[in-house]
Protein backbone atom coordinates (compact mmCIF):
# COMPACT_ATOMS: atom_id res chain seq x y z
CA UNK A 1 0.00 0.00 0.00
CA UNK A 2 2.71 2.50 0.71
CA UNK A 3 4.63 1.59 -2.40
CA UNK A 4 1.57 2.47 -4.36
CA UNK A 5 0.94 5.77 -2.21
CA UNK A 6 4.53 6.68 -2.96
CA UNK A 7 4.14 5.71 -6.78
CA UNK A 8 1.04 7.92 -6.80
CA UNK A 9 3.17 10.78 -5.39
CA UNK A 10 5.95 10.20 -7.83
CA UNK A 11 3.33 10.46 -10.56
CA UNK A 12 1.89 13.42 -9.69
CA UNK A 13 5.51 15.54 -9.10
CA UNK A 14 6.29 14.31 -12.60
CA UNK A 15 2.69 15.25 -13.83
CA UNK A 16 3.20 18.89 -12.24
CA UNK A 17 6.80 19.43 -13.47
CA UNK A 18 5.67 18.34 -17.09
CA UNK A 19 3.12 21.04 -16.89
CA UNK A 20 5.42 23.65 -14.96
CA UNK A 21 8.09 23.18 -18.03
CA UNK A 22 5.39 23.23 -20.72
CA UNK A 23 6.04 19.78 -21.62
CA UNK A 24 2.36 18.84 -21.40
CA UNK A 25 1.00 21.03 -23.64
CA UNK A 26 -2.99 22.75 -23.39
CA UNK A 27 -5.24 22.03 -25.74
CA UNK A 28 -8.12 24.81 -25.17
CA UNK A 29 -11.12 25.18 -27.21
CA UNK A 30 -14.89 26.59 -26.65
CA UNK A 31 -16.12 23.81 -23.87
CA UNK A 32 -19.31 24.32 -22.05
CA UNK A 33 -19.00 24.11 -18.75
CA UNK A 34 -22.58 23.28 -18.04
CA UNK A 35 -21.79 19.95 -19.88
CA UNK A 36 -18.32 19.28 -17.49
CA UNK A 37 -19.95 19.62 -14.65
CA UNK A 38 -23.46 18.08 -15.82
CA UNK A 39 -20.66 14.75 -16.26
CA UNK A 40 -18.55 15.39 -12.83
CA UNK A 41 -21.63 15.44 -10.91
CA UNK A 42 -23.16 12.13 -12.17
CA UNK A 43 -19.93 10.48 -11.86
CA UNK A 44 -19.38 12.27 -8.24
CA UNK A 45 -18.87 9.26 -5.46
CA UNK A 46 -20.80 11.28 -2.67
CA UNK A 47 -21.16 10.06 0.71
CA UNK A 48 -24.66 8.83 1.69
CA UNK A 49 -26.93 11.30 3.09
CA UNK A 50 -24.91 14.52 1.24
CA UNK A 51 -25.84 16.46 -1.56
CA UNK A 52 -24.29 17.91 -4.63
CA UNK A 53 -25.88 21.24 -5.66
CA UNK A 54 -25.25 22.22 -9.31
CA UNK A 55 -25.61 25.85 -10.79
CA UNK A 56 -24.06 26.45 -14.30
CA UNK A 57 -26.26 28.12 -16.75
CA UNK A 58 -26.35 26.04 -20.22
CA UNK A 59 -24.34 27.73 -22.93
CA UNK A 60 -21.67 28.84 -20.58
CA UNK A 61 -18.55 29.05 -22.58
CA UNK A 62 -15.14 28.68 -21.62
CA UNK A 63 -11.93 28.26 -23.50
CA UNK A 64 -10.09 25.21 -21.98
CA UNK A 65 -8.79 21.75 -22.84
CA UNK A 66 -11.17 19.29 -22.03
CA UNK A 67 -9.64 16.84 -20.21
CA UNK A 68 -7.68 19.24 -17.69
CA UNK A 69 -10.85 21.04 -17.23
CA UNK A 70 -12.70 18.11 -15.80
CA UNK A 71 -9.42 17.34 -13.99
CA UNK A 72 -9.44 20.55 -12.28
CA UNK A 73 -13.17 20.15 -11.00
CA UNK A 74 -13.02 16.41 -10.54
CA UNK A 75 -10.12 17.72 -8.03
CA UNK A 76 -11.74 20.44 -6.26
CA UNK A 77 -14.60 18.46 -5.56
CA UNK A 78 -12.85 15.06 -4.45
CA UNK A 79 -11.24 17.87 -1.66
CA UNK A 80 -14.39 18.86 -1.05
CA UNK A 81 -16.12 15.65 -0.35
CA UNK A 82 -12.94 14.31 1.55
CA UNK A 83 -13.01 17.55 4.37
CA UNK A 84 -16.52 17.88 4.37
CA UNK A 85 -16.74 16.36 7.79
CA UNK A 86 -20.11 17.30 8.77
CA UNK A 87 -21.40 16.03 6.41
CA UNK A 88 -22.83 18.92 4.88
CA UNK A 89 -24.03 19.49 1.23
CA UNK A 90 -21.63 20.92 -1.26
CA UNK A 91 -22.32 23.43 -4.09
CA UNK A 92 -20.64 23.67 -7.20
CA UNK A 93 -21.52 26.64 -9.46
CA UNK A 94 -20.36 28.87 -12.62
CA UNK A 95 -21.15 32.01 -13.99
CA UNK A 96 -19.85 35.00 -16.67
CA UNK A 97 -18.68 37.88 -14.10
CA UNK A 98 -16.59 40.13 -15.99
CA UNK A 99 -16.05 40.86 -19.60
CA UNK A 100 -14.37 37.74 -20.63
CA UNK A 101 -13.82 35.65 -17.73
CA UNK A 102 -15.65 32.61 -16.02
CA UNK A 103 -16.22 32.09 -12.57
CA UNK A 104 -16.33 28.61 -11.45
CA UNK A 105 -16.99 27.73 -7.21
CA UNK A 106 -16.74 24.92 -5.74
CA UNK A 107 -18.24 25.59 -1.89
CA UNK A 108 -18.44 23.35 1.37
CA UNK A 109 -19.04 23.69 4.96
CA UNK A 110 -16.46 21.70 6.11
CA UNK A 111 -13.03 21.82 7.73
CA UNK A 112 -12.41 25.03 6.33
CA UNK A 113 -8.60 27.09 6.18
CA UNK A 114 -7.29 29.03 8.78
CA UNK A 115 -7.40 32.69 7.82
CA UNK A 116 -3.10 33.11 7.97
CA UNK A 117 -2.70 29.57 6.18
CA UNK A 118 -4.54 30.86 3.17
CA UNK A 119 -1.84 32.12 0.76
CA UNK A 120 0.22 28.77 1.55
CA UNK A 121 -2.69 26.48 0.36
CA UNK A 122 -1.91 25.99 -3.09
CA UNK A 123 1.90 25.37 -2.56
CA UNK A 124 3.51 21.84 -3.13
CA UNK A 125 3.26 19.54 0.25
CA UNK A 126 1.40 22.42 2.04
CA UNK A 127 -1.51 20.99 4.52
CA UNK A 128 -3.28 23.45 6.70
CA UNK A 129 -2.44 22.89 10.34
CA UNK A 130 -6.32 21.88 11.26
CA UNK A 131 -6.38 19.45 7.69
CA UNK A 132 -2.95 18.06 9.40
CA UNK A 133 -4.30 17.19 12.94
CA UNK A 134 -7.71 15.70 11.14
CA UNK A 135 -8.04 12.05 10.51
CA UNK A 136 -7.65 13.04 6.49
CA UNK A 137 -4.72 11.98 4.68
CA UNK A 138 -3.15 13.22 2.18
CA UNK A 139 -0.12 15.15 0.73
CA UNK A 140 -0.50 18.68 -0.27
CA UNK A 141 -0.04 17.95 -4.11
CA UNK A 142 -4.16 18.18 -5.19
CA UNK A 143 -4.53 22.00 -5.00
CA UNK A 144 -1.15 22.83 -6.12
CA UNK A 145 -2.20 20.46 -9.39
CA UNK A 146 -5.54 22.53 -10.12
CA UNK A 147 -3.18 26.26 -9.39
CA UNK A 148 -0.70 24.94 -11.70
CA UNK A 149 -3.39 23.97 -14.57
CA UNK A 150 -5.49 26.75 -14.11
CA UNK A 151 -2.95 29.07 -14.10
CA UNK A 152 -1.50 27.07 -17.51
CA UNK A 153 -5.45 28.22 -18.88
CA UNK A 154 -4.29 31.87 -18.05
CA UNK A 155 -6.79 31.68 -15.26
CA UNK A 156 -6.66 31.79 -11.35
CA UNK A 157 -7.02 30.43 -8.30
CA UNK A 158 -8.47 31.89 -5.07
CA UNK A 159 -9.79 31.19 -1.60
CA UNK A 160 -12.87 33.08 -0.60
CA UNK A 161 -11.54 34.69 2.51
CA UNK A 162 -14.97 35.64 3.42
CA UNK A 163 -16.68 32.20 3.66
CA UNK A 164 -17.57 30.34 6.48
CA UNK A 165 -18.12 27.92 7.66
CA UNK A 166 -15.95 25.69 5.73
CA UNK A 167 -14.51 26.45 2.20
CA UNK A 168 -15.37 28.14 -0.98
CA UNK A 169 -12.90 27.97 -3.48
CA UNK A 170 -12.92 30.44 -6.73
CA UNK A 171 -11.60 29.62 -10.08
CA UNK A 172 -11.59 32.49 -12.81
CA UNK A 173 -10.93 31.21 -16.35
CA UNK A 174 -10.80 32.65 -19.95
CA UNK A 175 -14.54 33.13 -21.23
CA UNK A 176 -15.48 31.84 -24.81
CA UNK A 177 -17.41 34.00 -27.01
CA UNK A 178 -20.70 32.21 -28.93
CA UNK A 179 -18.99 34.07 -32.02
CA UNK A 180 -15.53 32.54 -31.09
CA UNK A 181 -17.44 28.93 -30.85
CA UNK A 182 -18.62 29.67 -34.02
CA UNK A 183 -15.44 30.12 -35.87
CA UNK A 184 -14.03 26.59 -34.37
CA UNK A 185 -17.14 24.51 -34.87
CA UNK A 186 -17.94 23.93 -31.32
CA UNK A 187 -21.76 22.55 -30.85
CA UNK A 188 -24.07 22.94 -28.19
CA UNK A 189 -23.74 20.17 -25.59
CA UNK A 190 -27.14 19.23 -24.04
CA UNK A 191 -28.93 21.39 -21.55
CA UNK A 192 -28.09 21.30 -18.22
CA UNK A 193 -30.15 23.09 -15.22
CA UNK A 194 -29.68 23.47 -11.60
CA UNK A 195 -29.79 20.38 -9.82
CA UNK A 196 -28.75 18.51 -6.27
CA UNK A 197 -27.76 14.71 -6.77
CA UNK A 198 -28.00 12.43 -3.74
CA UNK A 199 -24.79 10.76 -1.99
CA UNK A 200 -24.79 7.26 -2.33
CA UNK A 201 -26.78 7.50 -5.90
CA UNK A 202 -25.26 5.32 -8.81
CA UNK A 203 -23.05 7.61 -11.10
CA UNK A 204 -23.53 7.13 -15.20
CA UNK A 205 -20.70 5.98 -17.44
CA UNK A 206 -19.49 9.53 -18.59
CA UNK A 207 -17.00 9.04 -21.38
CA UNK A 208 -14.99 12.56 -20.60
CA UNK A 209 -13.58 10.57 -17.29
CA UNK A 210 -10.47 9.55 -18.72
CA UNK A 211 -8.76 9.11 -15.38
CA UNK A 212 -8.82 12.41 -14.77
CA UNK A 213 -9.98 12.68 -10.94
CA UNK A 214 -6.97 13.41 -8.50
CA UNK A 215 -6.00 11.00 -6.31
CA UNK A 216 -3.48 12.51 -4.24
CA UNK A 217 -4.20 15.67 -2.14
Amino acid sequence: HKTGDLRDIIDRLLELTGLETGYHAMHPQPIDLSAVVAAVAAAADLPTGVLLHTDVPAGLLVNADPHRLRQIIDALLGNAVKYNLNGEDIHLAGHGRDAGVVELTVTDAGLGIPAPEREQLFSRFYRADNARHSAVKGVGLGLTLVRVLVEAHGGTVTVDPDHRPGTRIVVRLPACTAWSASRTGATAPPQHRSTALPGGAPGAVDPLDRGARAGVF
